[in-house]
């Protein structure tokens, strides 16, 4: 998938202006797309169904209790974005049995004694590893959706279009929606009959 540089090129393509070789480069251009570049990136991780960009960890407790309230309290990963599940509960659905839980910073507060979560990942700072997930290994959707909120803000910062920014900004909630179908049709679980006749679960998921 693309680069840093590419995903600011196609937006600086959506808003008119001129391509840049580097975020680094001593020029307005650059400095714009280095400015909205990262913050863009986690708006649109946090705002969308992202599979390409979440993971999976058991976290155990800290031996400090917390001061009150929570029994326990946890020390989330530094790439941390959003959590998406607790203990195999989606933290979005009140009619789950997740656990109570808190988000604190970089601290996960709780009744239980281990916390294991899917949480969204942040994909604008340097990969821990070299499987981690990056912008080079986004969803193509993922990467279209960044381009639009990208292209958006530039829109403004460049020309203050208002008319450009929200057909953007209109353009980028469609991406939203399709991303949250395709998730719901990648992310399933059904029974299927084997060649014996017994019935066997396995989960779909990209």
């Amino acid at each position: 998938m693309a680069t840093d540089v590419e995903i600011c090129n196609q937006a600086l393509a959506r808003v008119g202006e001129k391509i840049v070789t580097s975020l680094d480069d001593d020029t307005e251009v650059s400095r714009r797309c280095l400015v909205h570049y990262a913050p863009t990136v986690r708006e649109v991780l946090r705002d969308g169904q992202w599979h390409c960009a979440t993971h999976r960890v058991a976290l155990a407790p800290l031996a400090e209790k917390p001061a009150f309230e929570w029994q326990y309290q946890f020390s989330l990963p530094p790439d941390f974005l959003r959590m998406i599940t607790l203990n195999g509960n989606d933290v979005s659905n009140p009619a789950s049995d997740c656990p109570l839980f808190e988000v604190a910073g970089p601290v996960l507060f709780s009744d239980v004694a281990e916390a294991r979560i899917v949480y969204v990942r942040d994909l604008a700072q340097p990969a821990a590893s070299a499987n981690a997930p990056t912008l080079e290994r986004i969803d193509p959707i993922c990467e279209s959706a960044i381009v639009l909120k990208l292209a958006a803000k530039l829109a403004w910062a460049f020309q203050s279009s208002r008319t450009l920014q929200e057909s953007l900004l209109a353009e980028y909630e469609q991406q939203l929606v399709r991303a949250w179908n395709v998730d719901s049709r990648d992310a399933f679980q059904r029974v299927r009959q084997t060649g014996d006749g017994r019935s066997s679960r396995w989960l779909g998921f990209r």
